[in-house]
């Protein structure tokens, strides 16, 4: 399965020097139930999509309020009230925008009082920009789970050279399972990265599926544009054990602001390609592991998207991976 990656891209407006405020009224707030009250809004900058929109409805809304979610899984969200794309956030904008300013969204809370404000400003002003959609392909995939989850590197116990990142759900499935979801493993040389082996794990801890590569598959630090390489594969899922030879082709590009929240310049997309898997992740020297995705031969596909990180650490150049290192995110995916 080819799963296209989730760009969230930073629009540069050309504005005049001196722009006179634009003021929307209570009669352009994007439509959807809610309060007509809503004031002037000066909307000279209020955002769009990519930088306000699709972040925050996708960490903070998308997980119950989806048309790819269906009966429990959608936690009470009403039937209809869908806000994975932009059409589906404008026609409840006025509605959404209250409920943020009231605390009734999203429940449990989440964002800080920053992205309220810019969410809510944002809706206010009609909910401009213009929309991707999600991943091409990939909708069976997110129709199956979401979670939150936490992300933590460490050094391998037995082999120091060895970087480990763990992943634990912290809530928000449909059973609200706690507990570890999924490990990779790396060897990180400045820029350089070769992943030896991800897994992941049912709520029993149980391996469900897993992958090994053998050599280590260089993912990071090639030739700056792209590379191939040949490896044997180990790979356990429903259907057993199966091993044999397979070659990934890997694309390295820049990726334009891939969480507007930390405009990152130097930001980059990395994606491997084989005949029945896909890899890819979004790096920033700001955040570290923006998004990552895996596509696995049984179909079932992973894509995971950070809420939020150790923003203090700065990469410069080298792969995202530390000891220590801890961050969230939101994992969406599933299977056949």
């Amino acid at each position: 399965m080819r799963l296209a990656p989730l760009v969230l891209l930073g629009l540069l407006a050309c504005k005049d020097k001196d722009p006179a405020p634009v003021v929307v009224g209570p009669d352009d707030t994007g439509g959807g139930e809610g309060s007509d009250d809503t004031g002037d809004v000066d909307c000279t900058e209020p955002g769009s999509w990519d930088t306000v929109g699709q972040p925050f409805t996708l960490t903070y809304c998308a997980g119950c309020h989806s048309s790819y979610n269906e009966g429990e899984r959608r936690f009470g969200a009403p039937e209809g009230v869908d806000l994975e794309t932009l059409a589906g956030v404008q026609a409840q904008a006025a509605g959404s925008a209250d409920r943020v300013e009231a605390g009734t969204m999203p429940p449990g809370a989440g964002p800080s009082a920053v992205e309220q404000e810019r969410w809510v400003h944002w809706l206010r002003c009609g909910a401009p920009g213009s929309d991707m959609g999600l991943p091409e392909g990939s909708h069976e995939g997110l129709a199956g789970y979401a979670y939150d989850t936490e992300a933590y590197t460490s050094t391998d116990p037995d082999d120091p050279a060895i970087m480990v990142v763990d992943r634990a759900i912290a809530g928000g499935s449909i059973d609200f399972r706690i507990g570890p979801l999924s490990r990779e493993w790396y060897v990180v040389d400045g820029p350089e990265a070769w992943l030896l082996g991800i897994e992941e794990v049912d709520a029993d801890e149980v391996v469900i599926r897993s992958v090994e590569f053998d050599p280590a598959l260089q993912v990071a630090g090639g030739d700056g544009s792209g590379w191939t390489t040949e490896v044997d594969v180990i790979l356990l899922d429903e259907d057993g054990e199966q091993s044999g030879p397979r070659s990934f082709t890997f694309t390295e590009s820049e990726a334009v602001d891939p969480d507007p929240r930390v405009p990152d310049e130097d930001a980059r997309q990395i994606v491997g390609v084989s005949e029945d898997m896909e890899l890819g992740w979004m790096l920033s020297e700001e955040m570290g592991t923006v998004a990552h995705w895996v596509s696995w031969p049984d179909g079932s596909v992973a894509f995971g998207l950070q809420g939020a990180g150790d923003f203090g650490h700065t990469w410069a150049g080298d792969y995202p991976l530390a000891d220590g290192h801890l961050w969230a995110e939101r994992i969406m995916g599933g299977g056949e």
